[in-house]
């Protein structure tokens, strides 16, 4: 487990559509459970399963054992419960729900490997459809802000086709909060069959994805928030793009060129536009 997750109950939440019936069952127990009483024996009994279920579970999760992951609960579970004060908005409590999430789920050397990962890109393709579509746009654009040749591909057909533009030293990264964008997730894998780089963010953690693609960036759960809850779906993409363009905007700050040189010819095109009028 690395060392980045200050809570393992994302992590639960991520997982879950990758786990058996009994292990699904385990974790609904411990994601609305407020019982003290954790020992291996004491849930077994409860949950009417076996506490070698309980081990399996929690090797799902990538750690040692069951005794791992009660320390690691319990301790999620009390920073959860210090957090929990009323701000008198649901809008507040699921954008602090989904804030803490993500920090919860962010891995630097994951996001600082595919800073260097896109720096090194000859082309960047960003996938997206609906809303993500929205973003794919909005991210592409900042991309090309920071001086990287980048395009969003946004319409359905169009991301089918795209493959028979990829070439091995391109990339294409690819937004699905559920993970079931079908043109989105079948576009990324023509991609990675053809050797072209590939990331996927998506708020479940199946373990096909990190088979399939290079890159599997994770985005904070919550429950139905892919049919516009009460706030936007993608909330949780939002703050990771931001998280990965800072990192991608200092970097290029660091060597300067390139950036500085889209700065100039973008201010000389607003110049031009002025003098014209």
């Amino acid at each position: 487990m690395n060392e980045n997750f200050k809570s393992i109950l994302p992590l639960i939440e991520a997982k879950y559509e990758e786990l058996t019936e009994v292990e699904k069952i385990i974790a609904q127990y411990f994601l609305d459970t407020e019982d003290c009483d954790l020992t291996s024996k004491a849930v077994s009994k409860k949950l009417y399963t076996s506490e070698a279920a309980l081990t399996r579970f929690a090797k799902k999760l990538d750690l040692s054992g069951y005794r791992e992951f009660v320390y690691m609960y319990k301790t999620s579970r009390k920073i959860s419960f210090a957090k929990k004060k009323e701000l008198g908005s649901p809008i507040f409590d699921t954008y602090r729900e989904i804030l803490l999430k993500s920090y919860n789920l962010y891995l630097y050397e994951d996001y600082d490997k595919l800073v260097e990962e896109i720096l090194n890109s000859k082309r960047i393709y960003v996938y997206g459809v609906g809303s993500s579509g929205n973003l794919a746009n909005e991210f592409s654009t900042r991309l090309i802000r920071l001086g990287l040749d980048a395009e969003a591909v946004t319409d359905t057909h169009k991301i089918l086709l795209n493959s028979v533009r990829l070439k091995k030293d391109y990339m294409v990264i690819g937004i699905s909060y559920s993970g079931k964008s079908i043109e989105v997730i079948e576009g990324l894998r023509k991609a990675a069959e053809l050797g072209v780089k590939t990331v996927l963010f998506v708020s479940n953690d199946k373990s096909k994805w990190a088979e399939t693609f290079d890159y599997v960036m994770l985005l904070a759960h919550k429950q139905n928030l892919e049919y516009s809850n009460i706030i936007s779906p993608q909330f949780p993409a939002m703050i990771m793009l931001d998280i990965l363009f800072k990192k991608l905007y200092d970097k290029r700050l660091t060597s300067g060129e390139i950036y500085m040189k889209s700065v100039n010819e973008m201010l000389q095109l607003i110049k031009e536009k002025d003098d014209g009028n």
